[in-house]
Formats: structure tokens, sequence, C-alpha cells
């Protein structure tokens, strides 16, 4: 294997979701492979990519599929790197590609470590207070290259990410998403991915521009007139967006999965 390939982590609840990233991929970027990382058994009728069981990468117990999954992202990563790919875009599975990236991915393979950074633009500090606690970058798109530099800081956000399975932003933790503040002091080669259309999600709303990642973090397909559960905003023009990818998710089996157990 060579090139780059994108990964993600998933339980079969999620599948709908993998599988809807997986098209948009295909659609836009059909040379690219994606790699899922499945905790729990596999969802009924599978997905169009290949799979790696969860404890083929780590260990990793407790019974917060969250946190769970938030320590597999380093390590999805770090297996595919080790498989022969020479770059990997990590992408949470509730993503979706709604136009080429072509920049984004040529920046993954520039850098030993890419990330996407919550705001990129004065927002206000209600808002602002609420990224410091959270984390400055965000854990649903993190670009890595074979590299030795990348490689240390894997090993040490998989450490992390696993001896620390919180959300309590009161003492700094937030799964593994604090840790990544700490990757400018681990990775000379750091690149900020500071593109405006890439991984919005209700933390960048509303858009400067239209998306062409977008990041349905916290999305509900029952209540497509709402963006996230996290944020009280109203859809406004991103009504018809939401609308779309709720009727995707159902099309990708989202009601025979959601409720599907985890372990």
């Amino acid at each position: 294997m060579s090139g780059l390939a994108v990964a993600t982590v998933f339980t079969a609840s999620r599948a709908s979701g993998a599988r809807v990233l997986a098209e948009s991929l295909a659609e836009h970027h059909p040379g690219v492979p994606l790699i899922g990382a499945l905790v729990g058994p596999p969802p009924p009728g599978g997905v169009p990519f290949p799979l790696i069981a969860a404890g083929a990468l780590a260990r990793t117990g407790g019974d917060d599929v969250m946190a769970v999954c938030c320590a597999l992202k380093p390590a999805v990563v770090a297996h595919a790197l080790a498989a022969g790919h020479a770059s990997v875009l990590y992408l949470d599975p509730d993503q979706l590609l709604l136009a080429p990236i072509d920049d984004v991915l040529a920046r993954v393979r520039a850098h030993a470590l890419v990330l996407s950074p919550h705001l990129v633009r004065p927002s206000g500090a209600a808002r602002e207070l609420l990224v410091l606690e959270s984390g400055t970058y965000n854990g649903g798109l993190v670009g890595c290259s074979d590299r030795p530099e990348t490689r240390r800081f894997l090993a040490f956000w998989h450490d992390r990410a696993t001896r620390h399975p919180e959300l309590a932003p009161g003492r700094g933790l937030n799964y593994d998403q604090r840790w990544l503040d700490l990757a400018p002091g681990h990775v000379a080669d750091l690149h900020v991915l500071r593109a405006p259309d890439v991984n919005v999600g209700h933390w960048r709303l509303p858009a400067a521009e239209p998306p062409r990642l977008f990041h349905f973090s916290g999305f509900d397909p029952d209540r497509p007139d709402r963006v996230s559960v996290h944020s009280g905003a109203p859809p406004g023009a991103l009504g018809p967006l939401l609308d779309d990818y709720a009727r995707r998710l159902r099309g990708a089996g989202w009601e025979a999965t959601r409720a599907l157990p985890w372990r």
C-alpha cells in the first residue's frame, strides 16, 4: 500500500454515518481508500470498506463508548501508517464531503501533522470560552504523515486518551481532544488547517461560505430542524443540508442500526 487513506472509528449504531461518509468520499475522491475501526460487533449488512476490529488495535476497556472510540483514533491512524500508507486523514464518521478537498489532502501529504481549529475568526467571548474548555483543535479531523515525530505523537496521544478517558472540562479533560492542544510542542512540522469551509460544525456557525466538509456533531436525524444537540442555533440556510443528510442516513440504515449495542 502507499499514498493517502482516510480512517474513521465507529460502532454498529453509527454504521449509517460511516456508510454515508464512504459514499461521499467515493464521489469526490474515488482513488482514496477508507479504513474503519469497528468498536463492537459488525452492523447488519456490513460496510463498503475494510474493517479492523478495535481489539486488534489496542486495549480500550471501560464503559464509556465515547471514550473507547476517541482513544482508538490515534491507534487506527498508527495502524494505517504501519500498514504502508504514507499519509492518513482521520475523519469522524459523522462527516460529509460536499465537494473535493484536494487542498486539504495535499497538506496532509506535505506535513507531519495537520490539525483543524474549532474557530478561525473571532466568534464572541461565550463561544470562545467554551472552546478553551473543550480544546483549541477539533479531534474529528486529524491528518498524519509517516514521520518519526508523528509516530511519537500518536503513541503519546493514544496513551493519554487511554489513561484519562474522561469528559471533565474543569480538569482539562475532553476525552482525546484536549491532548491535541499539546501537539505544537511535540511536532515541529505541524500545519494548522484554517480553511473556513472544511470541518464546519456547530462551533463555526454561521459559516462564512458554503461548506465542502461538514461535521454533523450532535446531529439527530429525527430532529433535522436542529443543527446539533449541543447548539440551540436555528438551521437557517443549512436547512436543506440537514434534511438531505437525514435522508442519507435513513437510506443507509439509520433505523435498523441506531439502537444496536456496542459491546
